[in-house]
């Protein structure tokens, strides 16, 4: 699906150059995108906090990182995305410590959030070359995460476990808010800039494969729990800013 997508947007910036035209946006219907954002996380350490034999964690979840891929398509005052976002919260390499300096555990967490998703951009202003927008998007977020821990001979004699995997899944809705504007940078070529904020919240997570951890044996499908038997919860709302392109097709 990567591929597909990819690849048309490529096909499209070249299809558009084939036809001479003077451009104006209220005159173009389709185009192809590609948009990167980059944001603070609200993530924290929420993911692998708490998650037994009392270790703590120096590190945390400071930023996050997007891309999206789709179509838009105009009509009137409004266009309509229709894409695929994946969201990767920063990966964490980190030291777990039952008091400071008697590491038990080292920690390798990493996400990867995949999200269909449909946003509605309105047209605040708009001259034949640039326009300024607002809008909101709607999405379907589904999560695989991953917790290596790598005991530590001490953290072997305390413990009583060897090296394991928390693999964990999750999914919500949310959506985002955003603004931003649109300026045309070559033939059929234009440069997006904005920023927004999203929210997405996943309050129920799973394993999605059995392991024996601090907590014990857990099995697939058990929520995730920390060592208080509380569920984890997994916050990846907060503001970003982005940068994109688009590739106006001649229809």
């Amino acid at each position: 699906m990567i591929h597909f997508f990819l690849s048309f947007i490529l096909i499209s910036f070249f299809v558009g150059k084939t036809h001479a035209r003077v451009f104006d946006f209220s005159k173009e219907t389709l185009s192809s995108y590609l948009i990167a954002t980059g944001g603070i996380s609200n993530a924290s350490r929420s993911l692998y906090e708490n998650s037994g034999a009392d270790l703590g964690y120096s590190e945390r979840v400071g930023y996050n990182f997007s891309g999206e891929i789709g179509f838009a398509f105009t009509g009137g005052r409004v266009n309509t995305r229709l894409g695929i976002e994946f969201l990767l919260p920063q990966q964490i390499e980190a030291e777990g410590a039952a008091t400071p300096g008697s590491t038990l555990s080292n920690l390798e967490s990493e996400a990867l959030i995949a999200i269909p998703t449909i946003a509605f951009e309105f047209i605040l202003h708009q001259t034949p070359t640039f326009r300024i927008m607002s809008g909101f998007g709607l999405g379907y977020a589904s999560l695989t995460a991953k917790n290596s821990h790598t005991l530590t001979t001490a953290g072997q004699a305390a413990t009583g476990l060897q090296d394991f995997n928390e693999s964990i899944e999750g999914s919500t809705f949310g959506g985002h808010f955003f603004g931003g504007l649109e300026a045309l940078m070559t033939d059929n070529v234009a440069v997006t800039l904005g920023a927004g904020y999203r929210i997405y919240e996943f309050d129920e997570l799973e394993y999605s494969e059995d392991a024996t951890t601090f907590i014990g044996d857990v099995k697939k499908g058990e929520p995730v729990l920390d060592n208080e038997g509380a569920a984890r919860k997994l916050n990846m709302s907060g503001f970003y800013m982005s940068i994109g392109l688009r590739f106006y097709i001649s229809l």
